[in-house]
């Protein structure tokens, strides 16, 4: 999400650059069209850190309500996946939450899925 705000303010900077440029002065059409593009990369900065702040709480709510959800049926979460209280996993919290399926996660290698550490055969999720 930090990214998205990056990128907003990197187009409002050359929205500002593109609007000193002498032939979009010039032309009325293109003044308007820069204007437009203006105010709705505004509407976009103004909103993006109220919509960071909202997906951060959202994030965390959620991992709260899987370790209880995993605490109620003898599950531990770490990494946000669910491990028995054996240490036995990691197992797929979506397939056991919707399918009541204990399907094993295959790890994956560092850096080929972004961040994902996990994913599964079975929905293909990625944690």
């Amino acid at each position: 999400m930090k990214e998205l705000q990056t990128a907003a303010l990197k187009a409002l900077e050359n929205l500002k650059k593109l609007e000193n440029l002498q032939f979009i002065k010039e032309d009325e059409e293109a003044r308007g069209i820069s204007a437009a593009l203006s105010s709705e990369l505004k509407i976009i900065g103004d909103k993006l850190p109220l919509l960071i702040e909202e997906n951060e709480k959202l994030k965390s709510e959620n991992h709260d309500l899987r370790a209880q959800l995993a605490g109620e049926h003898g599950f531990d979460v770490r990494d946000n996946v669910y491990y028995a209280s054996d240490g036995d996993g990691p197992f797929c919290p979506y397939c056991y939450e919707n399918r009541a399926t204990k399907m094993r996660l295959r790890s994956l290698e560092p850096g080929t899925a972004g961040e994902a550490k996990y994913s599964c055969r079975l929905c293909e999720s990625r944690y």
